[in-house]
């Protein structure tokens, strides 16, 4: 899968429903009364997923309006899920005019706040010059927070960046090391998408290993 094609699967995912929590997300699965009594206790995570609902129709009836309001209480409450819900409604237009600039702005502060999904669309959204400036080497940055918090596609995003040599330079075994990294965390990896493994050649495998072992180590199992 070249690097553009996985940026287009990134940029399609960035406006459609969200199941479940995410990973660097702070609220998980609960019925929908309880969530509605903890965001109005004032959890920030319940507030965010809340608004998440209104604003895809999941569960509740879909109410932009209701979702604005749930993720700008999210917002105040410091929660980074809150900001990247703003930035949905605000770069799609919905429920109000589309406004790129804050957008933008609550995608930086989302990425800021370590919120691993925002980090790797924003990267991507560097890559392609898509909202902000195009920089493909401040993608590889985003993508490398994102892959240290454990988000998959980041991993796979930086193993097609180095065997492409997208944002830098090209590092075939480095490109191994993260799609290793990917199958650490994602056992069914290989088996899903053996495209991706049979695209690097066996030679580099021994040092990639061990690149990848002490990624490993120190960021998702230390």
């Amino acid at each position: 899968m070249p690097v553009l094609k996985h940026l287009l699967i990134a940029f399609a995912l960035f406006l459609i429903p969200l199941g479940g929590a995410m990973a660097g997300d702070d609220s998980s699965e609960i019925d929908l009364s309880t969530l509605q009594s903890r965001a109005k206790s004032g959890e920030g995570g319940a507030m965010a997923k809340l608004g998440m609902l209104y604003m895809w129709g999941d569960e509740i009836p879909a109410d932009y309006a209701k979702a604005f309001d749930w993720f700008q209480k999210a917002v105040k409450a410091g929660n980074a899920r809150g900001h990247f819900g703003l930035s949905n409604l605000y770069i799609a237009g919905l429920g109000r005019a589309a406004d790129e600039k804050k957008a933008v702005k609550h995608l930086r502060i989302a990425a800021d706040k370590g919120h691993w999904r925002t980090l790797y669309l924003l990267g991507g959204f560097h890559e392609a010059g898509k909202h902000v400036p195009k920089d493909a080497a401040l993608m590889r940055k985003y993508w490398l927070r994102a892959a240290k918090g454990g988000y998959w596609d980041a991993m796979t995003g930086l193993g097609f960046a180095y065997l492409k040599g997208v944002g830098g330079e090209k590092d075939v075994v480095k490109a191994l090391g993260w799609f290793l990294v990917w199958e650490h965390t994602y056992l069914g990896a290989r088996e899903e998408h053996p495209e991706v493994f049979k695209e690097l050649p066996p030679d580099d495998q021994a040092e990639a290993e061990k690149w990848a072992e002490a990624f490993i180590k120190k960021h998702l199992d230390p």
